[in-house]
């Protein structure tokens, strides 16, 4: 068992200091060849940093066998966004997870497409979450342009996922935290009926935009939330383009969501199950990671 999990999306070796300052203690995928460090060599460096970690298995045998053995590495990582821009079908992730599962029971993520859970058939869903144990979504309500009144959509999705599950999966939320500069891609600045784009009101979160994201979050039961600090453009900007207001805001919710814990990630914490806490007023119910 683990803390509440905080983690944040594919991170370089060196920036595990940095993130970790600022209140993480999950690094959630390995950006493969960042900087010349292979998957061994970055799964150490998170091993040295004091950071969980979730990252795709590899195809050899004797890499599933040391990740079995791995008490930092907390779950393997299936494809990305498979009903989205990952555009798998269902079986091949459910085929993923049988054949991870045929080696040892090691924990499985699958991240989907916040905003398509909103228009393709449940079915779909039905069959990909049968290929995972723990579900993450992202929806980036503010970069998508639809403003800070739609915040409350993260907690529609959440309720839909607790629904297509069961109640029996944990489930986390993918918190923006950056200006991911989407306005320049081709869908952002295509006219719509009306002739209207999306692209003048795209843009990333204020601090108290992104507490926002996180309380509604929190108040629809996510077990964990992964911050994308990505800055992605028409291809790849920056690993990290988080303004300073941000990660204040950041450091002080991280601080409170991880202070009822005295272990270290990835250790036992009886204490933090049922652990109430506040934030900004508003009081959650904290569960830890099983």
């Amino acid at each position: 068992m683990m803390n509440f999990l905080i983690g944040v999306w594919y991170q370089p070796a060196s920036s595990f200091a940095l993130w970790k300052s600022r209140g993480i203690n999950t690094l959630v995928g390995c950006p493969l060849g960042a900087e010349g460090v292979s998957r061994a060599q970055w799964m150490d460096a998170a091993r040295k940093a004091g950071l969980s970690y979730i990252a795709k298995p590899t195809d050899d045998p004797a890499d599933l066998k040391s990740d079995l053995a791995d008490a930092n590495l907390i779950a393997w990582e299936q494809p990305d966004e498979p009903d989205g821009a990952g555009n798998l079908p269902p079986d091949q992730i459910i085929a993923n997870y049988r054949t991870w599962k045929a080696t040892g029971d090691k924990t499985v993520l699958l991240n989907v497409d916040g905003w398509k859970t909103q228009y393709r058939p449940a079915a779909d869903y039905l069959q990909y979450f049968q290929g995972a144990d723990w579900i993450a979504f992202d929806y980036y309500i503010l970069n998508r342009g639809e403003g800070p009144a739609n915040i409350s959509k993260i907690g529609d999705r959440l309720d839909q996922l607790k629904q297509w599950t069961g109640g029996k999966k944990k489930l986390f939320v993918f918190i923006e935290c950056s200006d991911q500069d989407l306005r320049v891609t081709d869908w952002a600045t295509t006219p719509d009926a009306d002739g209207k784009t999306l692209a003048p009101q795209m843009r990333g979160p204020t601090a108290d935009e992104m507490r926002q994201e996180i309380e509604v979050a929190m108040a629809h039961g996510a077990s964990g939330i992964i911050y994308f600090p990505q800055v992605i453009g028409r291809g790849w900007e920056s690993f990290d383009g988080t303004p300073a207001d941000c990660v204040a805001a950041m450091k002080d919710i991280n601080a409170k969501l991880t202070a009822p814990a005295a272990a270290a990630p990835g250790v036992a914490s009886p204490s933090l199950d049922g652990h109430d806490i506040t934030i900004d007023g508003t009081t959650y119910t904290l569960k830890k990671m099983p």
